[in-house]
């Protein structure tokens, strides 16, 4: 007979042997234990597989990133970091301003005799009882100049005008200009014809040899009036109005 108590739990002295409680499986070829879990997780596979390699070196990669960041925060090293080196600014050399030379002084080789014909190419006079102006187109003069100066175009250029016989006249002082030496003057006719005046103006031009030059120009004749009454009172005067070319001998 059974006793009703044999089939209860009972309590024992000693703990229960290595295979009771829950079941573990065996590796088939080899008889080991696995390591699996006998609860059915996912990581019962027939390989012992352990995630402790993983977690240990997710814990060292957060470990070293907060000890960089603890590093790098209490670094009492306030020293800047380099910056990068600024382009040096470009100069640009420029050269001052120089003043130019003056140009050389104009050359005298000294008094030079030019030998010159001065032909008359136009008369202007009113017509009027009397004499008239003894001077027709066509007339012609040789005359001997004596230039001194440079004559060069920048320097002054002096005309001492001599006739044939040797009488000279007063000097003209020509001074240059874009069309060349001009010298003008302006005189009154002798009395009783005062009121007439007339001005002359020498236009002429040196060139050539400076030793053995070549002048060649024009001599004009202005007048605010061709007639007017002479101081006597015996009649009017009257002015010719003269043009002269300018022309080598």
């Amino acid at each position: 007979m059974t006793r009703p108590y044999t089939d209860l739990p009972r309590v024992h002295d000693t703990p229960p042997g290595a295979l009771t409680g829950v079941p573990t499986e065996r590796d088939p070829l080899t008889g080991k234990l696995l390591a699996g879990d006998a609860l059915g997780r996912g990581d019962k596979g027939r390989t012992a597989r352990s995630r402790r390699p993983a977690a240990v070196a997710a814990s060292a990669a957060v470990i070293a990133a907060v000890t960089v960041t603890v590093l790098f925060a209490g670094s009492d090293d306030r020293t800047p970091a380099a910056a990068a080196p600024m382009p040096e600014p470009t100069v640009t050399a420029t050269a001052s301003p120089t003043t130019p030379a003056p140009p050389p002084p104009p050359v005298d080789p000294g008094p030079r005799v030019v030998a010159v014909r001065v032909v008359t190419v136009a008369v202007e006079e009113l017509p009027h009882p009397g004499p008239q102006a003894d001077i027709s187109v066509g007339d012609a003069l040789d005359e001997t100049w004596s230039l001194t100066g440079p004559c060069d175009g920048l320097g002054p250029c002096t005309l001492l005008l001599c006739a044939p016989g040797g009488d000279c006249g007063e000097p003209i002082v020509a001074v240059p200009g874009p069309a060349g030496y001009t010298w003008s003057r302006t005189n009154h006719q002798p009395a009783p014809c005062e009121a007439l005046e007339v001005t002359t103006t020498w236009t002429f031009t040196v060139s050539g040899d400076p030793l053995a030059p070549v002048v060649t120009g024009r001599i004009s004749q202005t007048s605010p009036a061709l007639e007017a009454p002479n101081s006597e009172g015996t009649g009017p005067c009257y002015q010719p109005i003269v043009q002269w070319d300018i022309v080598p001998a």
